[in-house]
């Protein structure tokens, strides 16, 4: 990031919009593929404790 700061500074005005406009939208895309992964692994954790359920079902149904 301070690489990115530094190269702004020695940019034209025209060029440091452009490049902040760039860095924004990487932003952006960087936000929905972490929004993503979040609702994935949420998911994932719904599953894992419906399996774990399950296991412990069977568990107390093969000490019977």
């Amino acid at each position: 990031m301070e690489e990115e700061l530094s190269l702004l500074r020695r940019l034209e005005p025209s060029e440091a919009e452009k490049a902040i406009m760039d860095l924004e939208s990487k932003c952006a895309r960087f936000e929905g593929d972490l929004e993503a992964a979040v609702a994935e692994v949420e998911e994932l954790k719904k599953e894992r404790a419906v399996l774990v359920a399950r296991v412990n079902e069977l568990e107390e149904e093969n000490r019977r």
